[in-house]
């Protein structure tokens, strides 16, 4: 699918691989619904694509509002008239084992990895199969793969992006939607910086782990890549293609090696 005169909607566009997506995609002529709830990301990147000559367009919006996320649909669709992709990337995470989170924290994280998804599906999937061709683009993870300690929250709502995407992309399949799920690796973004954390501890070790990742233009680069092949599993980074093929080979014994390695490595 071509990116060229498309109307895109990116959620959690303020910021990672959302504003990485926004700079290429403009660049490459693409109009765009930038959406995340934090205006003050979302305006310096406005500013620095303004010179694209594209319809830009600012939404802050909290993506796990279901009543926002409609209205936000509707004032999208008159500003653009029609919208080719929705890519569903706002996420957040929760470090810290499950039974030192905090039961709000855990919905609060689920609200918007999960329910966001669905929102940008749902009130936007009646135009899209009005459209003669269009496209869903939902973000999960290398942890949409495999499981590892600390990550429970995160884990949970990045196998239920990818089990809902499956089942839409099935439900789609005779349709003029198409449905991508994406997996990326480690990636160096805010993420941590907008996330929870049971102890500083835990903060610490992701933090350095991130900064050693995968930049966030790398994967915005893979991810327009998969648009323009049709590709409905997009993974970046080799750490994606690394668990998923461990866990393939042997789910059990894959699971106990990855959680070991990754507690060794962080010294408990």
């Amino acid at each position: 699918m071509k990116v060229e005169n498309t109307s895109i909607v990116i959620t959690g566009a303020g910021s990672g691989i959302g504003a990485a997506l926004a700079e290429q995609l403009a660049a490459m002529g693409a109009n765009l619904a930038l959406v995340d709830l934090r205006t003050d990301r979302l305006e310096p990147l406005a500013e620095k694509l303004k010179q694209s000559n594209n319809i830009i367009t600012l939404h802050s919006v909290d993506v796990s509002d279901a009543e926002a996320m409609k209205v936000m649909a509707e004032q999208v669709l008159l500003q653009h008239q029609h919208i080719d992709i929705v890519i569903n990337n706002a996420g957040v995470t929760l470090w810290g084992y499950f039974e030192d989170n905090q039961l709000d924290d855990f919905q609060w994280l689920f609200n918007i990895n999960f329910f966001g998804v669905i929102h940008g599906c749902k009130f936007f999937l009646p135009h899209l199969k009005s459209r003669p061709q269009a496209k869903i683009f939902n973000i999960s993870s290398m942890f949409g793969w495999t499981a590892v300690a600390s990550q429970s929250a995160y884990c949970a709502s990045k196998f239920a992006v990818r089990g809902f995407s499956e089942a839409l992309y099935t439900e789609l399949e005779p349709t003029n939607v198409g449905v991508m799920l994406v997996h990326p690796g480690g990636v160096n973004t805010n993420l941590m910086n907008d996330s929870r954390a049971a102890s500083s501890e835990f903060r610490r070790f992701f933090s350095s782990m991130m900064e050693r990742s995968q930049s966030a233009d790398t994967v915005a680069r893979k991810i327009i890549k998969g648009i323009k092949k049709d590709k409905f599993r997009i993974r970046t980074g080799p750490e994606a293609y690394i668990t998923e093929w461990i866990k393939r080979l042997s789910p059990v014994w894959g699971q106990k090696l990855i959680g070991r390695v990754l507690k060794k490595s962080m010294g408990v």
